[in-house]
């Protein structure tokens, strides 16, 4: 980093781990209902540079209801989806509200976007190495590149594999949770 300049403001009111579907959500969010809030948006990847298998099949009503979607967002419609196991079971699911196929990559750069344009400082390709107890209202963030901030509140949308809230007295993963991935 040239000349001591940081990439990171002293404070932020809200950090969130994580730009992948549930992060940039929640970041846009956020900025819609307080457009003042200070929003640091945080990935240790450019997510859609690696994207990630997941989440492509998504229900057409729970995805509207979430999120503005838009039309480039769409590969394909779906009417039921097939679940296969190891053992051979198979069941097939149906649902009258149908749903999408995504396209994840296109969705979380448009996200992001959306966000920046927002007010949301963006930080990609920096690893979040710990996230502090809470101290006068604060948590203190230190990143894989030296730096650290402050925020008053850290949403840990990581993943299902996330350990940041494990030292903590708040649910961080179900202890039965096995992605589709795995």
């Amino acid at each position: 980093m040239a000349s001591g300049a940081r990439s990171f403001r002293e404070s932020y009111d809200i950090a969130v781990i994580g730009a992948g579907p549930a992060g940039l959500n929640a970041a846009s969010t956020i900025l819609t209902a307080a457009p003042q809030t200070g929003v640091l948006l945080i990935d240790k990847t450019v997510p859609w540079d690696i994207p990630i298998a997941c989440a492509e099949a998504v229900g057409r009503q729970g995805f509207h209801e979430a999120c503005k979607v838009e039309k480039g967002w769409i590969r394909f419609n779906i009417s039921k989806a097939a679940f296969h196991s190891p053992d051979g079971t198979s069941v097939t699911y149906t649902d009258s509200n149908k749903g999408y196929i995504i396209n994840r990559t296109r969705m979380q750069r448009d996200m992001a976007d959306m966000c920046r344009k927002k007010g949301v400082d963006c930080q990609f390709n920096v690893r979040v190495q710990k996230v502090g107890h809470l101290k006068q209202g604060a948590r203190s963030l230190s990143f894989s590149n030296g730096e650290t901030t402050q925020a008053k509140i850290v949403v840990d949308a990581s993943g299902p594999l996330s350990t940041f809230g494990k030292g903590e007295k708040i649910s961080w993963k179900s202890l039965d949770l096995e992605p589709a991935y795995f």
